[in-house]
């Protein structure tokens, strides 16, 4: 029988390229820096460097920006410049470098919502000089910080009665944007008018709050239809539900409608009228 001897693996595996066989050697010879045995708790100390560079830069002054949301164009357009740049090898792949820059400056043209009502109606964002939030009980973190970055919003202020920015009082705050007047209810209330506002936001039922026909969100609003994005616009205001958005899908699960409790309660029994009633 024929001695197998153990050969090295840059031998056994015959690598052609001299590079190649120069990074394997050099590999060969710095193993033993990275060996556990040979060198107790040396990976669990790369590790923690790994933690304290991490946790250094992320603490630095601009370590992350906040950026506007990208379009779905404009995620399209970027891809597109993306493959054209990858796939071509003449001059004309240098075209997708500024197609691939049309997708990134697309958040330029795009203007986000005014306001934002989570599907719960617990959360009324507005943006204005500012990022205004109002919140009530049990209003989801995940959907704030979602509403922070798809902004580029900064920390979000809450709405205070006679307070700087949005002119607020104890039941109403009132949005100016685009020569347009916007009601947001601060609580379950009813006006005695809405004035010249072209739109109502409440986070309670608000059908009979004002008593002229404007569009309203409110929290049947979201119940039947989920969360909503406002623009107001010099022709008026333009509501985009999570439902309208979405489409008319099979995946998409239909419009909630309201139980009725039928009572399970025995019939009542017919009285007798008087004789002198029944004719």
């Amino acid at each position: 029988r024929a001695k197998t001897e153990r050969q090295p693996i840059c031998t056994a595996f015959r690598t052609k390229n001299r590079m190649q066989t120069q990074t394997c050697r050099v590999g060969r010879q710095l193993r033993p820096l990275f060996c556990c045995t040979c060198v107790p708790g040396l990976l669990p100390r790369l590790l923690q460097l790994v933690l304290i560079i991490g946790h250094t830069v992320a603490g630095w002054p601009a370590a992350s920006l906040s950026v506007p949301h990208i379009p779905a164009w404009g995620l399209a357009l970027f891809s597109l410049g993306f493959a054209w740049l990858a796939l071509w090898r003449t001059r004309l792949r240098l075209a997708g470098v500024a197609v691939m820059a049309a997708g990134l400056l697309s958040p330029a043209v795009t203007t986000p919502p005014d306001m934002l009502v989570s599907s719960e109606a617990r959360l009324i964002a507005i943006r204005s000089d500012g990022f205004y939030v109002q919140s009530r009980s049990g209003a989801s973190r995940f959907v704030l910080d979602a509403w922070q970055r798809y902004l580029a919003a900064g920390l979000p202020l809450p709405l205070r009665a006679n307070g700087v920015g949005i002119p607020c009082d104890a039941d109403v705050c009132r949005i100016q944007a685009a020569g347009q007047l916007a009601l947001l209810l601060r609580r379950d209330v009813s006006l005695e008018g809405c004035g010249d506002a072209v739109l109502l936001v409440s986070a309670d039922p608000a059908r009979d709050v004002c008593r002229t026909s404007i569009p309203f969100v409110d929290r049947f609003s979201v119940w039947r239809d989920g969360a909503h994005a406002i623009w107001l616009t010099p022709s008026g205001p333009v509501i985009l539900s999570d439902r309208a958005n979405r489409g008319t899908r099979p995946w998409v699960p239909p419009p909630p409608t309201p139980r009725r409790v039928v009572p399970n309660l025995p019939a009542a029994q017919v009285d007798a009228l008087p004789a002198e009633l029944d004719q």
